[in-house]
């Protein structure tokens, strides 16, 4: 039940060649047509089937890697390892930060042999959380749990809005008694939480039609300067941490859409991913309303608690709030690691690391 790739292939295709054997990755970032193996462990991503499944780190076997003086080596090699710390960590994230990743092994899972999909409707996202909350509580774990805002609502499901309220989107699948066990019982807890169930249609098409979105430059053709910012908080905080985020993006002048759904929930919390766009006549007004948009989201989740990278990497835009999550003296750490693996400074440089 393993697979090795070279870093660089493609991640559908390493998805399509493990298929031929009944069996899958279980790793679907919306990325994965475009995006390499190697690319999920550099940015620690993580895939839309990550409730059941897990995130990248949970699917990493082994990785090989070039170290900045040379130096080849192959990190992981039990199936569990209580063999000192877990150096795969040093690269999983790193960002190209501390060596180049040329190779790494997945754990493979058998493909499931049956899907059904579920749709209900919260009064508001607060609801719609508390009720996700009480699923993963009582111990079930669609590989698919995605909540959308009103306005999300409206803009990627137009046929199913009702009346602005949130939607709950869940895929699941596995043998099928455990299917309409996990079904009969999303139906129990979710009613009990005061949702309404929807067409499951809903989400029969988004599973098909998913990753089928605008690109870039076709929002800066229309005029739009946008993103899409993931983050992630606590069960007790995550509320407060949607409403300021919204509220701080709809302060910006030119703002458009502020909206987030949430996509990988977790038994102590869950993730937002936030959109935002702004249009301008005057184009030189986009450049500071991005950023703005950024300062407005992290700045936001960092004074209720929550986590200001959850899938995306840090990357550049990021590393200057990394403080809010790694401490300061967890960002000193970093330092003091990367100077220990690349004392010249080789690897990346600017990327992850906040200057000193």
């Amino acid at each position: 039940m393993l697979a090795s790739f070279d870093a660089g292939l493609n991640g559908l295709e390493a998805e399509e060649a493990v298929a031929a054997h009944g069996l899958t990755i279980g790793h679907w970032p919306q990325s994965i047509a475009i995006s390499s193996v190697g690319g999920w462990v550099a940015t620690r991503a993580s895939g839309q089937f990550s409730t059941a499944y897990g995130n990248i780190e949970d699917i990493i076997h082994s990785i090989e890697a070039v170290l900045p003086n040379g130096e080849l080596v192959t990190l992981g090699k039990a199936v569990r390892a209580a063999a000192g710390p877990d150096l795969r960590h040093l690269l999983m994230g790193a960002e190209g930060t501390m060596g180049v990743i040329t190779g790494v092994t997945f754990s493979l899972r058998a493909k499931a042999p049956h899907r059904d999909y579920s749709i209900f409707y919260a009064d508001d996202m607060r609801a719609g959380f508390e009720a996700q909350r009480h699923i993963v509580r009582a111990d079930w774990r669609p590989p698919v749990m995605r909540q959308y805002d009103g306005r999300e609502v409206r803009r990627l499901f137009r046929e199913h809005e009702r009346g602005g309220k949130a939607m709950l989107l869940m895929v699941h699948e596995g043998p099928k008694a455990r299917v309409d066990a996990e079904l009969a019982a999303m139906h129990e807890i979710a009613g009990a939480a005061g949702l309404e169930a929807g067409d499951p249609l809903a989400a029969k098409t988004w599973i098909e039609k998913r990753n089928h979105v605008p690109s870039w430059r076709d929002m800066f053709e229309r005029g739009f300067v946008a993103d899409t910012v993931e983050i992630s908080g606590r069960w007790s905080e995550i509320g407060a941490i949607y409403d300021a985020s919204i509220a701080a993006l709809n302060d910006i002048p030119g703002m458009i859409n502020a909206s987030a759904h949430s996509s990988h929930v977790y038994r102590s919390g869950i993730n937002l991913y936030f959109s935002f766009a702004a249009t301008f006549e005057d184009s030189a007004k986009m450049e500071p309303a991005y950023f703005a948009g950024w300062r407005a989201i992290m700045e936001a989740t960092a004074k209720h608690g929550g986590g200001v990278a959850h899938h995306h990497g840090a990357g550049r835009l990021r590393k200057p709030y990394l403080h809010h999550d790694l401490g300061e003296s967890g960002v000193a750490l970093l330092r003091r690691l990367k100077d220990c693996i690349d004392p010249e400074g080789i690897m990346n440089p600017g990327n992850l690391i906040p200057d000193a």
